[in-house]
């Protein structure tokens, strides 16, 4: 069917996803020269194309085959995306991949209207793939032996697979032996680059895993145009790459893909890779699989070029002097990104500024744990809460209560329960507790302070180096040898700093709680996290910041105060 010419891309009605994934219905997939920084070979006249199938709308070469196998079994049937009431013939669908075709399969099969897909894999399987393919709803179940068995192996899970595929409401696509497979690369991939190059088609290279891609293309476009060259591509003896095999385990494969290629090429996972990386960044946004196919037409023109024949890969009567080749893109790169750490060699990745905060500073942090002194003063009653300076009796009594107070924390009772001891005549401290005792005075946070809970003031300085102070409340010194080291040095903009007093903090906030004064640990130890309310203190409020970030995550409510004491005092 020749692909409508006045195309939108616009995808309606009952039946939108069935023609969104049919290609007589869209457009071809786009066919882009890559620049010449990435051919060696541009002087020579060569001009090199990605066909990119990894634009395909499930984004792999193999929804081509997945689609047509289905098809060919009938499973289409007529159904429409929202009639899954209709009963189907089938209900398990199995299938041994790892990846791209069985991920495709679940795909067009749920588009089609079927439940039920499961992916036979090798136990091998990388724990990113293992995670894609139950992203995409399909079961799985592993199998131990060689990661690509081979077909007729039956300990392996093709057999296994096709054993299955027998049941009552099973089917086995097989892709291995499926001639669906690789007729809808000659019903579709042929046939588009066909009417985008016509006779300006030189060279086409593809990867040879089942040998689908390659079978159908390579047959179907020496029909088409007889003058071109065909390259298939097989992986190194021993080595891997996600897709192609080896040439040896394409020998019991029964398409007829020695009759679709002229040549062969044998490629590392290595140049893979590491070609693959560099077509991503030159934009094209394409796997290790894609790499491996331009490694494997590179080597081929460079064999060419070194026996001095590279003019024969030119067309006999264009005249126009070029030789162009195109090589399959199958899929994108981020299913397989860790693997490229493994296979590129480092000097290809910059490094990272600041690593050592990698792997500390690990916890949640939030504005609504910040207060500002204006909020810490009426929340905590830090001071009288009228702003009014206080009188001689008047401090007196603040001390008394503050004494009270810690009496209070060192029995485990709650702050209303220290109210009730204070004398008849403090009635400016009831206000002072009241406040305290005032969750409203805070909107808007998931943590918010039990308004029972004992609070506890912790000053993380170092108090030979600073003023003390008189809150209201009792106050437990923890000073950091970190702060005391870097009191004027902001953690946040100093690695070294943060990744210091991260590493102190920590430990306090452990289940042993270990580096906290006796008194207070002993608190800590007695108490469940949801009975305190801890506030901290220092110079300018950033090592209070990391300290609540880390006690929140203990599970405490905590609070930092942001300008830290500086702040404070300024608003008292």
């Amino acid at each position: 069917m020749a692909l409508p010419g006045d195309i939108k891309n616009v995808f309606r009605g009952p039946r939108s996803l069935h023609d969104f994934y049919d290609p007589d219905k869209n457009v071809a997939t786009p066919l882009v020269e890559i620049p010449s920084s990435l051919n060696p070979f541009y002087q020579d006249g060569v001009r090199i194309f990605a066909k990119l199938h990894s634009d395909l709308p499930a984004k792999n070469v193999k929804s081509l085959p997945a689609l047509n196998m289905l098809r060919q079994a009938g499973l289409d049937a007529g159904l429409s995306g929202d009639s899954k009431d209709e009963q189907p013939s089938v209900s398990n669908i199995v299938e041994y991949s790892s990846g791209s075709t069985v991920i495709s399969l679940a795909i067009i099969a749920n588009i089609f209207g079927l439940d039920g897909v499961t992916a036979y894999l090798s136990n091998k399987t990388s724990k990113a793939k293992l995670d894609l393919m139950r992203f995409f709803g399909l079961k799985l179940r592993v199998f131990g032996g060689p990661s690509q068995p081979e077909p007729a192996d039956v300990r392996g899970g093709i057999c296994a697979a096709a054993e299955d595929g027998k049941k009552h409401g099973w089917y086995n696509p097989n892709q291995y032996e499926n001639e669906a497979n690789w007729k809808a690369h000659a019903q579709w991939t042929a046939t588009q680059l066909d009417r985008q190059l016509g006779n300006e088609l030189d060279i086409i290279v593809a990867g040879m895993g089942t040998s689908g891609t390659m079978t159908g293309t390579g047959l179907a476009i020496k029909k088409l145009q007889p003058h071109v060259h065909r390259v298939g591509v097989t992986t190194q003896p021993g080595d891997r790459v996600p897709g192609p095999r080896s040439e040896a385990l394409l020998a019991p494969v029964t398409f007829p893909w020695r009759d679709s290629i002229d040549a062969m090429e044998w490629v590392g996972s290595r140049d893979a890779y590491t070609l693959s990386l560099k077509l991503c960044r030159h934009g094209l946004l394409v796997g290790p699989s894609s790499g491996f196919n331009l490694q494997g037409l590179l080597q081929h023109l460079g064999r060419h070029k070194e026996e001095g024949r590279l003019d024969l890969l030119r067309h006999p009567t264009r005249g126009d002097g070029l030789i162009n080749a195109v090589f399959i893109c199958c899929d994108g790169p981020y299913q397989y990104i860790d693997e490229y750490w493994h296979k590129v060699d480092a000097s290809e990745f910059e490094s990272i500024d600041d690593d050592i905060l990698l792997d500390v500073d690990t916890h949640r942090y939030d504005d609504a744990w910040e207060l500002d002194a204006a909020q810490a003063i009426s929340r905590f009653g830090l001071v009288r809460s009228d702003g009014r300076l206080e009188t001689g009796s008047e401090k007196y009594e603040r001390e008394q209560a503050a004494q009270l107070f810690e009496a209070a924390i060192h029995a485990g009772d709650s702050l209303v329960s220290v109210a009730p001891s204070l004398s008849s005549r403090s009635t400016s401290l009831g206000s002072i507790f009241d406040s305290v005792t005032d969750a409203s005075s805070i909107s808007s946070d998931s943590h918010s302070s039990n308004p029972e809970a004992v609070r506890i003031l912790i000053d993380l300085r170092d108090q030979s180096d600073c003023q003390p102070l008189a809150l209201g409340h009792p106050i437990f010194s923890v000073p950091l040898s970190s702060l005391s080291a870097f009191k004027d040095t902001c953690p946040f903009s100093d690695a070294q700093v943060l990744r210091a007093q991260w590493l102190e903090l920590k430990p306090l906030f452990s289940k042993e709680h270990d580096g906290l004064p006796a008194d207070l640990r002993a608190h800590f130890v007695d108490s469940d996290v949801a009975e305190l309310d801890l506030v901290f203190l220092c110079h300018t409020g950033n090592t209070s910041r990391i300290a609540t970030s880390i006690a929140r995550d203990a599970g405490y409510s905590a609070w930092s105060i942001a300008g830290g004491v500086k702040s404070l005092v300024a608003a008292l």
